[in-house]
């Protein structure tokens, strides 16, 4: 298994991966590497979460990683707008118009 991580030109991560290829769309990494980056990436993406939904502000992300959740927060809401709480999902709303949710 050949394990990789791809950077932009910045030499911002971009991404992370694994393959049996012999080839791959970045620089070769261990597979110790690979799992470091992962559960990193993971974490931001939890935090990103917690702070689009409001559960946790900015200022509770581990200082170094304040700017990639934050950018990550702003995406999400250039994607999708400002979180609503009183907003449902499609789910529920499907849920409800069959009579599922009582």
């Amino acid at each position: 298994m050949i394990y990789f991580a791809a950077y932009d030109e910045n030499g911002i991560l971009v991404s992370v991966g694994y393959t049996s290829a012999q080839t791959t769309t970045g620089t070769e990494i261990t597979r110790e590497e690979y799992e470091a980056l992962s559960a990193e990436i993971n974490v931001k993406t939890e935090y990103a979460e917690k702070v689009y939904h409001g559960e946790i502000a900015i200022g509770d992300v581990p200082e170094e990683w304040r700017a990639d959740v934050q950018e990550m927060v702003d995406e999400r809401i250039a994607a999708e707008g400002e979180y609503d709480p009183d907003e449902i999902s499609d789910d529920e709303a499907l849920a409800i118009i069959q009579g599922v949710v009582g």
